[in-house]
């Protein structure tokens, strides 16, 4: 059997660290070195999270919301919707809500990626939109920017009812944002955290 080389038009580039490669070697657009150096986020009893917010993860979410780049947002969906994790807890839930974004982002033109994550979600799982108070997009500063940020506790929310609720954000740092949509939700769902990176 003859081997056909890789010409320049089967190849393509690592959206992290340029790398050609073949397409057989691609995940997520990720070259095989990169995708393997993700890392997987700890488990915690509340939050699901899929990676950690290492340097690499940190530059391809910052590259989405802050540069716009259309390959980091397509890797982003890859990796969000090819996760077991999320296949599994969007199979057993009803309703999907983003975190809001920071009235800081909005007025800095920054990309709501919770946004994102919960549209991809849409269009691959049967899941309906619920939006969270109008009030919680009026934070004028996001949890990165705060001096003085201390973890809050999130507690999975559990009733007798059979509608099941996931809350979806970008990353999680204290569990403020999480905790406060929890909070706001007066109706009786299940509720459920998903993240893509964790960053405590």
């Amino acid at each position: 059997m003859i081997c056909q080389p890789i010409t320049i038009s089967k190849l393509c580039c690592c959206v992290y660290c340029g790398k050609r490669s073949s397409h057989s070697y691609f995940q997520a657009k990720l070259c095989k070195q990169c995708f393997t150096n993700l890392q997987p986020a700890k488990k915690r009893n509340s939050t699901v999270s899929l990676y950690q917010y290492n340097e690499m993860m940190r530059q391809l979410i910052l590259n989405c919301k802050v540069h716009g780049d259309r390959l980091s947002l397509l890797c982003l969906k890859k990796l969000w919707l090819n996760s077991p994790q999320t296949t599994k807890l969007f199979g057993k839930c009803s309703f999907i809500m983003p975190a809001p974004s920071s009235l800081w982002g909005r007025l800095h033109g920054r990309i709501d990626l919770a946004w994102w994550l919960t549209f991809w979600a849409r269009q691959a799982f049967p899941l309906k939109p619920l939006s969270p108070p109008n009030y919680l997009y009026w934070s004028l500063e996001k949890q990165a920017k705060k001096k003085k940020r201390r973890s809050t506790k999130i507690t999975r929310k559990k009733t007798s009812s059979t509608q099941s609720l996931v809350i979806v954000d970008d990353v999680i740092t204290t569990g403020e944002t999480l905790a406060k949509i929890a909070k706001s939700i007066t109706a009786p769902y299940n509720l459920y955290y998903l993240t893509l990176a964790q960053a405590y």
